[in-house]
């Protein structure tokens, strides 16, 4: 079960852009029961984005151009009040406002807005959960941004926010949430593991999760600051954890970082434990054995298969050694 935010203010949509922006949106069940919903219209210079917001701000082009031929923003905007000077911080629709500062700067807004843009004041805060503000904040961002197209990068940050945000709600005592966080029934926490809470809120395998939290583990900051850059993929960081730190350092300091997999098992290669062997005392151990034994010596066909089997290895080993 995911937690989702209710959203009674959702208007139809007509372009599958903003469609894609606001599914999933859905507002949060708040302290204050009668917390009005209503749609205030809210200068766009009035408004900033918020720091806690990670995702990416890609396709701000198309947005605009959705947003000039719907004739205005028609999914609101959720804004916190910033101070006493009437400033707001989104919670959410950061793309949609700058859509709309790219039109306003081009003198493609629509006039009848007066430059401002359609917006639901909430203040996360006031969420009811055993959360500090900081969580809550990350909570409300996460849970509107569940639909969009994300990278690497961006699921390995939502993997840690949603690990400490549910661990906190653990720790907290909270063994379920109530049908106002879910869709259609409680959300059972209790007896659950983290992991697959996690996995649960992001729409991903619960392997998958196990693979960015053996980055978490075992990444160094280099990786990680690459991974976040998307200068790496998945499958590339989780193949450097292989290495120990400064390995994986010493790795990505190359200016060409190509073939990552190959590099690695190099890497490994070389730090296997190497054993000399001389000849002439193989030969002797071979002839402690022998020398006891009559001229022919009988043994059952599948001893016989074995022990050719073993001859080829030995074989094989010995012509891959180094000198």
């Amino acid at each position: 079960m995911k937690f989702n935010l209710e959203n009674n203010y959702r208007k139809q949509e007509i372009t599958e852009m903003q469609e894609t922006e606001q599914e999933g949106l859905k507002e949060a069940k708040h302290a204050a029961d009668n917390l009005k919903n209503e749609t205030v219209y809210i200068d766009m210079d009035k408004i900033r984005p918020n720091s806690r917001n990670q995702y990416e701000m890609t396709e701000i082009e198309e947005m605009a151009g959705m947003i000039k031929l719907a004739g205005g923003i028609l999914q609101n905007l959720i804004v916190k009040p910033m101070n006493e000077e009437g400033y707001y911080v989104l919670t959410t629709g950061e793309r949609r406002w700058r859509g709309a500062c790219l039109l306003r700067d081009r003198n493609e807004y629509p006039a009848l807005y007066d430059n401002k843009v359609p917006c639901v004041i909430q203040d996360p805060v006031e969420i009811e959960l055993p959360l500090n503000d900081e969580d809550k904040e990350d909570f409300a961002i996460l849970v509107t941004n569940q639909y969009r197209v994300k990278t690497d990068a961006i699921l390995y940050m939502e993997m840690l926010q949603w690990k400490r945000i549910i661990s906190n709600l653990k720790k907290a005592g909270v063994e379920y949430l109530p049908k106002e966080f879910g869709s259609d029934q409680e959300i059972k926490l209790k007896g659950k593991r983290t992991r697959e809470l996690v996995a649960e809120q992001m729409n991903l395998s619960t392997g998958q999760v196990a693979r960015f939290e053996k980055i978490e583990k075992h990444g160094s900051e280099e990786l990680i600051s690459k991974l976040m850059r998307n200068e790496l993929n998945l499958p590339e960081a989780e193949e450097l954890t292989k290495l120990d730190e400064e390995e994986q350092k010493e790795l990505l300091q190359q200016s060409d970082s190509t073939n990552i997999k190959e590099k690695v098992q190099q890497k490994l290669k070389e730090k296997e434990e190497r054993v000399g062997i001389k000849p002439m005392e193989i030969s002797k151990r071979i002839e402690d054995i022998l020398v006891d034994l009559e001229e022919t010596v009988y043994i059952r066909e599948k001893e016989y298969q074995k022990l050719e089997r073993i001859l080829m290895d030995f074989k094989k080993i010995m012509r891959n050694g180094e000198k």
